[in-house]
């Protein structure tokens, strides 16, 4: 693999993790809406996103970073 081709997959992949992400806080301010409040499983989801998502932010942020060293 190329440097160039790292680079599009870290940029995927940190699309991917900061659109979980959202979907997370997502679940979360819809439940605000609610009367009740988010239910359990909506801040059982909220922590899952936020795993999935900053997890998927790392690796295609440290794909990038190693693209960028590999340039070199």
């Amino acid at each position: 693999m190329n440097a160039h081709q790292l680079t599009l997959i870290g940029l995927g992949l940190a699309l991917a993790g900061a659109a979980a992400f959202a979907l997370g806080a997502l679940s979360i301010v819809r439940g605000n809406r609610d009367y009740s409040g988010p239910s359990d499983a909506a801040h059982r989801r909220e922590k899952v996103a936020y795993l999935i998502g900053s997890s998927l932010l790392f690796v295609g942020f440290a794909l990038q970073l190693w693209a960028a060293v590999i340039r070199r």
